[in-house]
């Protein structure tokens, strides 16, 4: 991150933008930044021809008028029983895509993070191609909510990869974000990696290898990587914990046992055509997460120079 200066919060409507706001406006709060709020509404009025442009307009002007003093209703809600004043302004916008906008207006306010609420379903909570498609194009941290409060001291989670040191800056990012927002919210920090599973990685022919001991020595190499990570950032009191499997199964199923109501993430900023692609293993967590989600984006390496004789 790390978040500073500038939030942007988007949300839908009333229903889950309620608790939206108040999340975001709790981080702002938190660090005396300012808070922008962003609305995009858009509705299709099939009974009216083309020809009956000014009362098209009229209704337009009419859903932009409602959806705006909504977010000032909101917002005026919030400031009332809040404890702290936070700096709000807000935007409501005409399109039918809200994505573009929500990047174009961060960018224009040079936001730290955006939060968004996240749809939900009879299935629980659902990223949609809104989503995907901010996550996969912001340049700052996004972080997807649901319309749940937080509790006191919750529980914040941290993924990365201590099995290797391919992406430190990466780890470093995830790990001094969750390290914020666990001082933010007053929680507990647990920092998460999982290895490889050791029967797979061995192979066949190992069979007289007593995999239950290499087990534990990989899980033990594991947390230590964490903790020297998490000591070299100057960052205490995380709880760490390493299990074998896959990434996305150990990471969605240490949330779902510790009942953790943030899951911090990373993935590399890519530029090109690798800019539309999550890694791998982001998006399958992100898929599996039933919780608010953190998306840290790490700046590209730069390229290492060619040696010339």
């Amino acid at each position: 991150m790390p978040i500073s200066n500038q939030l942007l919060v988007a949300i839908h409507n009333t229903d889950d933008g309620e608790i939206t706001l108040a999340k975001a406006a709790s981080i702002a709060a938190s660090l005396d930044a300012a808070l922008h709020v962003v609305r995009v509404v858009h509705e299709t009025f099939a009974d009216l021809t083309l020809h009956e442009v000014e009362t098209r307009e009229a209704l337009k002007s009419a859903v932009l008028r409602d959806a705006e003093d909504e977010v000032l209703e909101m917002i005026a809600a919030w400031q009332a029983d809040a404890p702290k004043t936070v700096s709000m302004s807000c935007s409501v916008v005409w399109q039918t895509r809200d994505w573009p906008v929500i990047l174009a207006i961060a960018e224009q306010i040079d936001a730290d993070l955006i939060i968004k609420s996240m749809a939900s379903s009879t299935l629980g909570f659902i990223r949609t191609p809104s989503d995907w498609h901010l996550l996969r194009h912001s340049t700052c941290p996004v972080m997807l909510v649901t319309p749940i409060n937080w509790t006191q001291r919750p529980n914040i989670v941290a993924a990365i990869d201590a099995s290797h040191d391919e992406q430190p800056a990466l780890c470093d990012s995830v790990l001094n974000a969750a390290q914020q927002l666990t001082e933010i919210l007053r929680g507990e920090l647990h920092v998460a990696s999982a290895f490889p599973s050791v029967e797979r990685w061995l192979g066949p022919i190992s069979v007289a290898i007593d995999f239950n001991k290499v087990r534990d020595n990989v899980q033990k190499q594991t947390d230590r990587h964490i903790e020297a990570m998490t000591a070299r950032l100057k960052i205490t009191g995380a709880h760490a914990h390493s299990r074998e499997g896959e990434p996305a199964d150990v990471i969605t199923g240490l949330c779902h046992s510790l009942d953790a109501q943030v899951l911090v993430v990373g993935t590399a900023q890519n530029t090109g055509p690798k800019m539309i692609l999550l890694s791998n293993t982001a998006e399958q967590i992100l898929q599996q997460a039933r919780c608010d989600v953190l998306v840290v984006v790490a700046a590209p390496a730069e390229p290492e120079p060619e040696f010339q004789a």
